[in-house]
């Protein structure tokens, strides 16, 4: 299966390996600090920036225009 690795900013780097997410760093020409999300771990990462977005819209402004 062909793996997708995508940059997502501040040298991170996601790669869908089989069934798991693996986040990365890359420094130079090297990879470091492997993180594995088995689907039930990203759903929870999901959820808790939903609920992180969810309290940060409570302190925005009634504007529309300045969310």
């Amino acid at each position: 299966m062909q793996k997708f690795k995508e940059y997502l900013g501040n040298n991170v780097y996601a790669e869908f390996d089989e069934d798991k997410i693996r986040l990365f760093l890359w420094h130079g020409n090297a990879e470091f600090n492997d993180i594995y999300l088995d689907p039930e771990v990203f759903n929870a990462l999901v959820d808790y920036k939903e609920r992180i977005d969810n309290e940060r819209r409570k302190h925005l402004p009634d504007n529309p225009e300045l969310a």
